[in-house]
């Protein structure tokens, strides 16, 4: 049987309680393999968020554009 496989397509969470990490832990715990496409990073801990910086559109576009070319 094959590995399922979700993607996932948010914010990276430098303190990985939410965004793409939190997703990935999440995936791992069902046995789902897990891909992202990135739309911010943020810089942040549970008690603050910091900076956040959003990656441009094209560039998001061009990930979930590979990402669904790759893993149908």
């Amino acid at each position: 049987m094959q590995t399922p496989i979700a993607l996932t397509i948010a914010g990276s969470d430098s303190s990985a309680g939410a965004g793409l990490q939190a997703d990935l832990k999440t995936f791992s715990s069902f046995g789902v393999f897990g891909v992202t496409a990135v739309t911010c990073v943020v810089s942040e801990t549970p008690l603050k968020v910091s900076q956040v910086h959003p990656v441009p559109p094209n560039v998001l576009q061009d990930q979930v554009r590979l990402l669904l070319e790759s893993y149908p």
